[in-house]
């Protein structure tokens, strides 16, 4: 009963042009709990279009659109987003994912190919790491494992300080059922935190 209230009333402050940005942001969160999406939706879009500087809007709506299986519509504000911010990382997993979701894995890989040649050429940028973590995973979800675990240890000999694709090869191994080596890559990912407290 406090939820409809406050849902009212945050409403009659909108429609008011009263709401702030924090009531704003709250009117979005109760609309889409009481499963109002497509008013959620509304709203994000006047928000998105109105503060271009905040992209974490639009990637909510992106995310409100595909839970509402407008893929379409999804992948359009996702790329508002890369435009504007073409290393982007969250809007590239999203990408990366409605492509996966409807079939165009191929296509994922070579876009991610390619934001990794250009986070990697002439100079090796930290973004790269990040990058190339989501292409492996991409790699292995279209069932490359070979490829995926090559990146891998490409990039843990260019990022020897971050533990992560020791543990993401780790992982890959353990899914595909080769537990020896995947002990072996623990063991590693072990001593190098050893090392890293120890320096």
């Amino acid at each position: 009963m406090l939820f409809r209230s406050q849902l009212t009333s945050l409403q009659q402050q909108l429609d008011q042009g009263h709401a702030t940005a924090q009531d704003k942001q709250r009117l979005i969160e109760l609309l889409i709990a009481v499963n109002r999406k497509q008013e959620a939706t509304n709203l994000l879009e006047r928000l998105a279009a109105q503060q271009p500087q905040r992209p974490g809007l639009r990637l909510v709506l992106a995310e409100l659109r595909r839970d509402q299986n407008d893929r379409s519509g999804a992948e359009r504000e996702v790329r508002l987003l890369l435009n504007q911010d073409p290393h982007n990382l969250e809007a590239m997993q999203l990408l990366s994912l409605l492509q996966l979701e409807s079939g165009r894995g191929l296509l994922a890989i070579s876009q991610l190919q390619a934001a990794l040649d250009r986070a990697s050429k002439p100079q090796l940028q930290p973004q790269a790491l990040e990058i190339g973590l989501l292409l492996a995973n991409v790699l292995q979800r279209q069932g490359q494992g070979g490829q995926a675990e090559a990146l891998l240890v490409r990039l843990a000999s260019a990022f020897p300080k971050d533990q992560r694709p020791i543990l993401a090869k780790a992982l890959l191994l353990q899914e595909r059922g080769d537990h020896a080596r995947s002990e072996e890559h623990t063991s590693e990912l072990q001593s190098r935190v050893a090392i890293s407290y120890a320096v």
